[in-house]
């Protein structure tokens, strides 16, 4: 935890003891700032960046509000898209091109939407909105979850072990990780819009160290 000023910064997580734990966790990453809110971009234009195989909270802040989210898929597999709380949400999932390819009411747990279906690589869009006409209003976590290959039970290695491949993760999320191999390195990119206290951690019985 520390103060940090606007601007981009980089977490890496690696295997404690020498870098030879291995094992998965999770990294959280929390941001208290004045004002900060859970407000997401109301177009696709200002959709929020998410990564796959992470949390992201939001709200909706009044009637007729529509929280936009985007993210990258590099292989083929199978995509879950879906929101848990106690707001009553309906989902729309679609792709670069425009144009809505499922779209959910209650699927989910406690009257959320959940879509699953299997996709190729590409950019892909999620739009979540209150039920009952986009009447519904409160807060959310939206998860996006992948697995390569067709949902076979794998996981594709995870995130970059270079600044440059790093995985771009939102402010107030959770993503998850394994570190699969003695010396493997996961890299995550976020983006601060505001001074605030930075907070990122790790959670579950693999021995982390961080930076």
């Amino acid at each position: 935890m520390r103060p940090v000023t606007a601007g981009t910064y980089h977490v890496a997580v690696v295997g404690a003891t020498g870098r030879t734990a291995t094992g998965a966790y999770t990294l959280a990453v929390r941001l208290a700032a004045a004002g900060e809110t859970t407000e997401h971009g109301n177009t696709r234009a200002r959709a929020t960046r998410v990564a796959v195989n992470t949390e992201t909270a939001g709200a909706l802040e009044r009637v007729g509000d529509v929280d936009y989210f985007r993210f990258e898929v590099a292989q083929a597999g199978s995509l879950t898209v879906e929101t848990t709380g106690t707001t009553n949400t309906a989902g729309y999932l679609g792709g670069a091109t425009g144009g809505w390819l499922s779209r959910n009411d209650d699927a989910g747990a406690d009257r959320n939407f959940r879509i699953t279906r299997q996709v190729p690589a590409g950019t892909y869009y999620v739009a979540v909105v209150g039920a009952t006409g986009r009447t519904a209003t409160g807060a959310y976590t939206l998860a996006v979850r992948f697995t390569s290959g067709g949902g076979g039970g794998g996981r594709a290695d995870d995130h970059g072990n270079t600044r440059g491949q790093a995985t771009r993760v939102g402010l107030n999320t959770t993503a998850e990780g394994v570190l699969e191999r003695r010396g493997d390195v996961d890299y995550f990119q976020l983006t601060v819009t505001r001074a605030g206290t930075l907070e990122v951690e790790t959670s579950g019985t693999t021995d982390t160290f961080g930076y």
